[in-house]
C-alpha cells in the first residue's frame, strides 16, 4: 500500500501535523516517490500509454498536460526512438509549486501530494512578492536581461540565471519575476537574489519537466 502511505504521509508533511518529525517523513516520502512519481512502474497517479503508429512524444504529452522531457525521463527514452507498442508511464493531474520564503523551501505537488522538496534562495530585502502566480514561459538556456540594463547571454559570466528560467505572468507592479537556477549555488537557503527564487541547476532543470502552462505557482511568507 506505498500509494495510499504516500499520500497519508503527504498530508501530514505538508500540514506539519507533527513537527518534529518533518525530516523523518520527508525521507520517507522521498524513498516512496522514487517508485511511484520516479520510475516507469505503474502507479495511480500515471496512466501507461502504448504507443501507436505515428505517434510522437511531444504530441502526447500536449494530450495529457505534460511535457516530453518528463516522459522521456520517466521512461528512459529518447525523443526520436519510440517503437510501436512501447508503454509509457506518463503522470496525469495537476502540479502546483509552494514557495515558503521563511523556510527557503519550494514544494512540488502533484494533484495536491508532494512530490519533491527542493531549497531555493529568495530576494534581498523582502523583494520576492507573496501570492499566486501563473506561469508565463518557459526557457532552458535563459539570456539574462539585467535590471541594470545589460543583456547578457546563455554562458556569459555575467548571466547568474543557471539552466533554466520559468516565468511568472506581471501581475500590476509586479514583473520579470521567476524560478531560475544560479551560477551561484552557495546561495541557496540565502536572501541573495532579486526578488526571483533560486534553485540549483540540478533541481532547476527536475522541477522544469513537471512544469505546465496550467502550473500554480504560490508564494508564502
Amino acid at each position: 500500500k506505498k500509494y495510499e502511505a504516500r499520500n497519508i504521509l503527504s498530508d501530514l508533511f505538508i500540514n506539519r501535523t507533527i513537527p518534529e518529525k518533518q525530516k523523518e517523513i520527508k525521507d520517507q516520502l522521498d524513498k516512496l516517490n522514487e517508485e511511484i512519481i520516479f520510475s516507469p512502474l505503474p502507479s495511480p497517479d500515471a496512466i501507461m500509454y502504448t504507443v501507436q503508429p505515428g505517434d510522437v512524444l511531444a504530441r502526447i504529452a500536449k494530450r495529457y498536460n505534460t511535457t516530453y522531457e518528463l516522459i522521456m525521463k520517466m521512461n528512459g527514452k529518447i525523443p526520436n526512438r519510440l517503437n510501436i507498442g512501447d508503454q509509457l508511464k506518463i503522470l496525469t493531474g495537476k502540479t502546483k509549486i509552494l514557495v515558503s520564503k521563511q523556510d527557503f523551501t519550494l514544494l512540488l505537488l502533484l494533484n495536491d501530494k508532494y512530490v519533491k522538496q527542493y531549497r531555493v534562495a529568495t530576494g534581498k530585502n523582502n523583494k520576492t512578492p507573496v501570492g499566486t502566480f501563473e506561469v508565463k514561459n518557459k526557457m532552458k538556456e535563459p539570456v539574462w536581461y539585467s535590471p541594470d540594463g545589460g543583456v547578457f547571454p546563455y554562458g556569459h559570466k555575467e548571466n547568474i540565471l543557471g539552466t533554466r528560467w520559468i516565468g511568472f505572468k506581471d501581475k500590476p507592479n509586479l514583473y520579470g519575476y521567476g524560478i531560475h537556477g544560479t551560477t551561484q549555488p552557495e546561495t541557496i537557503g540565502m536572501v541573495a537574489s532579486n526578488g526571483c527564487i533560486r534553485m540549483l541547476n540540478s533541481e532547476v532543470e527536475e522541477l522544469y519537466d513537471f512544469v505546465t502552462s496550467d502550473t500554480e505557482i504560490i508564494i508564502q511568507e
